[in-house]
């Protein structure tokens, strides 16, 4: 039963790679990510649902938490107090953006509280997908709101930045991204993720899973033992 289980993950798996690889030849922006996603869409449209992979979901956020982590460099910190005006109406900007996200969707779409909430928040689509499994939300509606958005950013942003400031966007090539990390980058990212999944699982603390990599792959950073380079299309 399990093998039988793991061949069907993994010939699901292997049908949307395939989707989301033609998709990138296109030269679409995160074509990976769309292509994956339509053909996941056409196969539950034809009754084929993907396979439960809940075994692997400690694995999964606890990649996330090392990807966040490896985000914080020491030029993160210097940036924050340079651009602090910046940063105050950042925040204050999403701030009014969620609340109007939240209330149009409670009000026009009458989507519950805390679905509407994870759909206004701004954030990483793999991440808020995985936190609103937790929170029992419909994560089909979160998935769909964040890839639009996501995709809308990434669609229009190039051509309007494009046409005020001449400056002109290359397609760089994931694959050829990931061949740039070394296998010591790869090996702290490795441990990294181990440790949550471990911690996790020792002493039932589910945030761990996710805190664990993040202080580890930033402490990483910080003290200059390893500069973990993270391909950007492993960040979405």
């Amino acid at each position: 039963m399990r093998l039988a289980k793991l061949i069907k993950a993994i010939t699901f798996i292997s049908i949307a790679s395939v989707g989301g690889w033609v998709v990138t030849l296109t030269g679409i922006p995160i074509g990976w990510l769309i292509g994956s996603l339509v053909v996941t869409i056409l196969c539950g449209a034809l009754g084929i649902h993907a396979p439960s992979i809940q075994p692997v979901m400690s694995f999964v956020r606890s990649s996330i938490g090392a990807l966040l982590g490896a985000s914080v460099t020491l030029s993160f910190f210097s940036l924050l107090i340079e651009a602090w005006g910046s940063i105050i109406f950042l925040i204050s900007s999403m701030a009014l953006t969620i609340g109007l996200g939240y209330l149009l969707l409670r009000r026009f779409f009458k989507l519950d509280a805390p679905t509407s909430m994870l759909c206004s928040l701004p954030g990483g689509m793999t991440e808020i997908s995985l936190l609103s499994d937790r929170t029992r939300c419909d994560q089909a509606q979160v998935a769909i709101a964040h890839l639009f958005r996501v995709a809308l950013a990434v669609l229009t942003l190039p051509f309007i930045i494009s046409l005020f400031s001449g400056v002109e966007f290359t397609h760089v090539s994931n694959g050829e991204q990931v061949l740039l990390m070394s296998a010591t980058d790869w090996g702290w990212l490795l441990i990294c993720i181990l440790a949550g999944v471990y911690c996790e699982k020792r002493f039932n603390l589910q945030v761990s899973v996710i805190l664990i990599p993040f202080v580890l792959c930033a402490g990483l950073h910080l003290t200059g033992v390893a500069t973990l380079e993270i391909p950007s299309g492993m960040l979405l």
